[in-house]
């Protein structure tokens, strides 16, 4: 037994530990949204980096607390060259789509934007891994820092490919897709030298996902019901009864439903 498998054996289920508390995040927090208000969102990045360092800061593992080295000029600079990227894509669907469509290039338009789509979803899944490389290159721990030695354009076609499945399936199979790409870009991080092994699997996301599913629909029949029985109802007893309508039918949307996305 080594030494941290025999301090993860003497702390128990300790192992991770949080040491903050509201009281300290609050300031920070409330200074943060302030400076990104005034800021018109611009600190935000550095707002992260704040965030973050207090929290790895208050994070212990084994007998050490993590370190938090980023920057907020790093995430910006970081944003600056995403922007550049998807600069492209903008001036296309501002200019160039609406062009083509106006002069009768209907099928150029279309085939154009669906390959504009698909790389959006490519660079997307790029974007994701290189976000949990970054952070990880970021983290240290008793000076060992996390990382990659991959640089994400693999992973950016599983992350296509597993969503394009999924959407064939109208998403009924995206607890496999979502757990086989955390696992695809777990497994292809480290720390120092040990390598992350993750085997997460769907079995413990089946329901959540069916709730997300199919409440909604649920609540759309209910909401088609509701509304076709309850205008022809509460129509006579004047705008009283249609405003309560109306409110029953927002809260439905805007509380329910976000209910389902969080539980799952």
């Amino acid at each position: 037994m080594n030494r941290y498998e025999t301090l993860g054996a003497s702390i128990g289920d300790r192992a991770m530990r949080f040491t903050g508390s509201w009281r300290e995040y609050l300031p920070i927090a409330a200074s943060n949204v302030l400076l990104t208000i005034v800021t018109l969102g611009i600190y935000r990045f550095w707002a992260a980096a704040r965030q973050r360092r207090y929290l790895w800061s208050r994070t212990k593992v084994f007998d050490d607390t993590l370190e938090w080295t980023g920057t907020g000029k790093e995430m910006f600079l970081g944003f600056l060259v995403v922007s550049m990227v998807l600069l492209p894509f903008f001036l296309f669907i501002q200019f160039a789509f609406p062009a083509l469509v106006a002069r009768g290039m209907e099928a150029a338009a279309s085939g154009l934007f669906m390959l504009f789509y698909i790389a959006l979803i490519y660079l997307g899944g790029v974007a994701r891994f290189r976000a949990l490389r970054y952070r990880l290159s970021r983290s240290w721990w008793h000076g060992i820092r996390g990382g990659s030695d991959e640089p994400g354009w693999n992973y950016g076609g599983e992350y296509l490919g597993r969503h394009a499945l999924s959407a064939m399936t109208l998403f009924i199979m995206f607890p496999w897709a979502a757990t086989r790409l955390w696992n695809s870009r777990w497994n292809a991080m480290s720390f120092g030298p040990l390598s992350f092994r993750v085997v997460l699997d769907a079995s413990g996301l089946k329901r959540r996902w069916a709730a997300v599913y199919l409440v909604p629909l649920a609540i759309g029949v209910v909401l088609a019901i509701v509304g076709a029985v309850g205008a022809i109802s509460l129509l006579p007893r004047g705008q009283k009864g249609v405003f309560m309508l109306i409110f029953l039918i927002v809260i439905g949307i805007y509380l329910l439903i976000p209910i389902m996305v969080m539980h799952w």
